[in-house]
């Protein structure tokens, strides 16, 4: 597989150039019906032609980092008295990326996504290629869903995840201090369709490390026939 980028950005104040992002990697996927094992590993490389308009730092600085992914799960099935197919499908992910000083290198359009279920099985904690995100990390998760078998959709799903922290997170954006935890909140997610085109869910992250609710989430969402979409979240 390969992923690459080349951006130019300008603006009024501030440093300008050209980013070169490539990503190349080498991915084995092994699937079955009862299971999957998915690995990766790449290097992504990233360097820049700059004008720092007097600024600090050098006009070519660049970057390069291993990154290394293994991830499995497993599929449970059995059919309950309605009909209904139940699963439950255990999954781990383990993602390894070296630390590499990055502090030489601008930041144009990088920021840490917002912390949810599938943010635990990405290779990088920040967007943009100006931030590569050290790990050394396990995530285990669980997922148990009930399906209609004649039409194949969910009636319902709930998961729940955490990731396990081997080593800080020393890669930070706007100056902020490393991140030092064992784990990260507890994610607990429950959807349900009641019906085709209404779909409700409630997510929960639970911080162990200060005990107390980070964030909290329910959401309705309407599908009309004419494919219009009305949502609501809070």
């Amino acid at each position: 597989a390969l992923d690459s980028e080349i951006v130019y950005f300008d603006r009024e104040v501030g440093t300008t150039g050209l980013r070169a992002d490539v990503f190349p990697s080498i991915v084995w996927n092994q699937e079955k019906n009862w299971g999957f094992l998915r690995t990766s590993f790449g290097y992504r490389y990233t360097a820049y032609d700059l004008d720092r308009n007097e600024g600090p730092g050098g006009n070519s600085p660049d970057r390069g980092v291993e990154i290394l992914t293994v991830d499995g799960g497993l599929f449970f099935e059995k059919y309950r008295d309605n009909g209904d197919l139940q699963t439950l499908e255990p999954r781990i992910f383990y993602l390894y990326v070296p630390f590499e000083d990055q502090a030489s290198l601008p930041d144009f359009d990088t920021a840490q996504f917002t912390f949810g279920f599938s943010q635990m099985f990405h290779y990088n904690r920040f967007t943009g290629a100006d931030r590569q995100g050290d790990a050394n990390r396990l995530t285990l998760a669980l997922t148990t869903r009930a399906l209609n078998t004649s039409t194949g959709r969910d009636r319902w799903s709930l998961s729940v995840g955490q990731i396990l922290y081997f080593d800080d997170q020393r890669v930070t954006v706007d100056q902020a201090m490393p991140t030092n935890l064992d784990t990260s909140p507890f994610i607990a997610e429950l959807s349900w369709h009641p019906l085709d085109r209404l779909s409700g869910r409630v997510g929960a992250q639970w911080n162990w490390e200060e005990a107390e609710l980070d964030v909290g989430t329910l959401a309705l969402d309407y599908t009309t026939p004419g494919q219009q979409r009305v949502g609501f979240e809070y």
